[in-house]
């Protein structure tokens, strides 16, 4: 009996002492983190979609102060640039040299160290028992702490957080963010589980500078114009002269729809309510195919390959056309997923952005209204 009790001390003892060691870790953390400022550092963040393979990879630059590193300076390799001087957002597009200002306060952007310590403080006041405690490991070169945060919402749907801290200055040098969940959005479900990585590796920082730049005064250079919003074509207009090739190398035009209505869907493979569109535009095609209609997905970003698995898993049934950037812009599309339905003379009736539970109901009536 003496022994059993010794033995169930002994298992009780170290549990406690795990969750006390990250408990304690964490809240140093957050110590060490809030006494930084005038901060340089290095990101790079691998993404991989929630509905392909696809990995996407790009580097970010980044100076960051205040207590809660909410005056920032971030560019991207993307040809982006951020910038927040505490009253508001300034978003620079470097090559094209346009601006856009979101006035207020801005918290620390998403994935960068001020965001990890907000989310340390976070899980700290809200639930400091979901952390684990995992042995020290090396990310280049560096011995690392490895908190992981599982965060379950429900038996299809749940977050994990892998953070690896510095052991000498608490900085992160590695996270790792897995999402899984369910599509649906109102009414509209699917039993697609979707699942979203992604990676970011930090390094050269250098914090705590004497000769740093005041980021308070941060504003639009001089030769910066204000972004023009793009608005859809209005109902009326003409379309477009386009052309593109589909997944089997098959040239389409805007010639080749003309006497026939065409609804044409403008989506990317990433884009979770493209997905939820899916078995509406499915339904659209097979209701209608024998009624001189047609539908023709325009995809902006994705590789051949992975639209070829798209196509298959999702049983598409019409043609989806590739490397469609160019004719997006010329139509004007900004969110996604964006439709338009022409008409037999090839002019835009109706235009719509974005999904809804009613989407197949209306489309279907606007066809209805145009058919003999």
């Amino acid at each position: 009996m003496r022994n059993l009790s010794a033995i169930l001390f002994l298992i009780l003892g170290l549990t406690c002492f795990n969750a006390q060691s990250q408990s304690v870790i964490l809240k140093q953390a957050v110590e060490r983190i809030s006494t930084y400022t005038n901060m340089n550092y290095v990101q790079l963040c691998r993404q991989q979609g929630p509905f392909t393979a696809d990995v996407s990879s790009f580097n970010i630059k980044a100076k960051a102060s205040g207590g809660k590193g909410e005056l920032f300076d971030i560019t991207d390799a993307m040809g982006y640039e951020y910038l927040s001087n505490g009253s508001e957002l300034i978003s620079l597009d470097i090559k094209n040299k346009t601006y856009s200002i979101e006035k207020g306060a801005k918290n620390a952007p998403y994935n960068t160290p001020y965001f990890w310590l907000a989310f340390i403080q976070n899980q700290l006041k809200k639930s400091p028992e979901i952390a684990k405690n995992f042995p020290d490991t090396i990310v280049n070169a560096i011995l690392c702490y490895h908190i992981k945060f599982p965060v379950k919402n429900s038996k299809a749907n749940y977050e994990i957080y892998d953070l690896y801290l510095s052991k000498a200055n608490y900085l992160p040098v590695y996270t790792r963010e897995y999402l899984q969940g369910k599509l649906g959005k109102g009414n509209v479900t699917s039993n697609t589980i979707a699942k979203m990585v992604t990676e970011n590796f930090y390094s050269s920082y250098n914090v705590n500078q004497k000769k740093f730049q005041d980021l308070s005064l941060l504003k639009v250079p001089l030769n910066y114009n204000p972004e023009k919003k793009l608005e859809l074509l209005t109902v009326g207009s003409p379309t477009p002269i386009w052309s593109l090739k589909d997944l089997s190398s098959k040239s389409f035009s805007n010639n080749n729809f003309r006497g026939k209505i065409t609804l044409m869907d403008f989506s990317f493979i990433s884009c979770a309510a493209c997905e939820l569109s899916l078995p509406a535009l499915n339904r659209l095609y097979l209701k209608y195919k024998d009624k001189n209609f047609n539908i023709l997905t325009i995809n902006v970003f994705d590789k051949e390959q992975s639209l070829l698995s798209y196509a298959k898993k999702n049983d598409i049934k019409y043609p989806i056309l590739i490397n469609g950037k160019n004719v997006s812009n010329d139509f004007k599309v900004s969110a996604f997923p964006s439709f338009y339905l022409i008409n037999k003379k090839g002019k835009v009736t109706s235009t719509t952005v974005g999904y809804s539970e009613d989407f197949e109901q209306k489309i279907a009536k606007q066809i209805d209204n145009q058919l003999p």
